[in-house]
Parts: structure tokens; C-alpha cells; sequence
């Protein structure tokens, strides 16, 4: 594992494995299950703990999680995946409890798998069980952009006019995903929730027979979410 950064009093962590080993750690745990202090108890000891000079009973206000849907491990068959997500969707479902846990369908570079931004067919862009065994390859091959510059680096106009389109088109196709209305919701997301999306793929690709995903990145829906816009 390895720290993504610490930045005033927000800590970001990489949690180092995929989603099977953290629903086997939760399972481990029993019963109030504390990811924050799972993630000390890792780094104790380390040079690089990002918890370094803060108190066990410092509490932080707010815990995200960000993880893959890890469709192409073959090993582990679909419906054992949904199972894991499914109880783990239910216990991180607050962020200002146990923490609040949002999936990326297949994977972290469905952030980048559009064309020139506003893609006014995202929301149709689907990737098939096989495809994401190489999808790194096939988001940059099929990505307008050669490299992630036009979200991390660049003037900072341009940089947040990226982040804002990637979260309409992304928070539209949740919305279509879950109410086949491919429209920016208003605030009050009531229809739509990572449990619900997970749902709404699993109906999808069950009833294909190339077992099809709908892409989807979690990073412009949590935007979304936390600006409450």
C-alpha cells in the first residue's frame, strides 16, 4: 500500500487490494467493523503512515471509498462478486458512519473513456465481460485524450470545466442506468444509489448474452453528491 496524500486534514490512503480482500477483512472483523482503524493498524509502524500525530480518538467526519468492479477476474464468478458488493454497499452506505463506498464500473480508468468532452453518447457506452480483461488498453485506445493531463494538470479553468462535464455525464448516465432518463437529476437523488446502480448492471449483463457492463465512473457522482450539485 501507499500513500496517495496528505493534504491540511484530509487523509488519502491506497488500500492496496481489490474489493474480495476487503469484504473478506470486514467478514474477519465481525460486526462494527472500523475501516479507518483496519487502515492504521496497517500503516502502525510504517515510514510512510499517513496517521502519523493523529490520536486514536480523533474522528474524522467523513470516509470515502473508491473501488473496481473487477468484472474479468475469472476466478470469481459474477454472482459471488454481487454478493460482496452487495453486503458491502450496505454497511459503507453513510459516509459519516461506517463510510461510504462507491464503485467504478469496470474500473478507475472508466474516468478517462469518453470522447472530447461533452460525449453526448456516453451514456450509451457499454464494455463487454472479455474487454475488460485489457481495459486500461481499451480506454486509452478509445479515450479522445492521449493521457489524464486534461484532468490533473493545465490551467485550473480548464482542468474544473473537465471535472464539471465528466460529472453531468456521468451522474446522467447513473440516472439512466437506474430511471432509463439520460438527464442531469436534480439534487435529491432518491432513485439513485450505488446499491441501485449495482443492481441495475447486474439485471443488465445477466440478460445479454455477451454479459455487457454500462461504464461508469464513481469520481464525478461523488462530486456530485458531496457539492450537493
Amino acid at each position: 500500500m501507499e500513500v496517495c496524500g496528505v493534504v491540511g486534514d484530509t487523509i488519502a490512503v491506497v488500500y492496496g487490494c481489490n474489493i474480495d480482500a476487503l469484504y473478506h477483512e470486514m467478514i474477519g472483523l465481525g460486526d462494527g467493523a472500523d475501516i479507518v482503524e483496519l487502515l492504521r493498524d496497517k500503516y502502525e509502524g510504517t515510514p510512510s503512515n499517513p496517521f502519523e500525530g493523529v490520536s486514536r480518538s480523533d474522528q474524522f467526519s467523513e470516509v470515502y471509498l473508491f473501488f473496481d468492479y473487477d468484472f474479468h477476474d475469472v476466478n470469481r464468478p459474477p454472482q459471488v462478486l454481487n454478493g460482496q458488493l452487495e453486503y458491502l454497499l450496505d454497511y459503507f452506505g453513510e459516509e459519516t458512519d461506517h463510510g461510504k463506498l462507491y464503485i467504478n464500473y469496470p474500473m478507475i480508468e472508466s474516468i478517462r473513456y469518453t470522447k472530447e468532452l461533452p460525449d453526448s453518447n456516453y451514456y450509451q457506452y457499454t464494455v463487454s465481460r472479455e474487454d475488460c480483461r485489457s481495459f486500461k488498453r481499451v480506454a486509452a485506445s478509445f479515450s479522445f485524450y492521449p493521457n489524464m493531463d486534461f484532468l490533473l494538470r493545465g490551467d485550473a479553468q480548464s482542468r474544473a470545466q473537465s471535472w464539471e462535464l465528466l460529472k453531468i455525464q456521468n451522474v446522467a448516465k447513473a440516472n439512466f442506468i437506474c430511471n432509463g432518463v439520460n438527464e442531469y437529476p436534480p439534487v435529491e437523488m432518491g432513485s439513485i444509489s450505488q446499491r441501485m446502480i449495482l443492481q441495475r448492471q447486474i439485471d443488465e449483463f445477466e440478460s445479454l448474452p455477451d454479459c455487457r457492463l454500462s461504464v461508469l465512473s464513481s469520481y464525478p457522482i461523488m462530486l456530485f453528491e458531496w457539492l450537493g450539485k
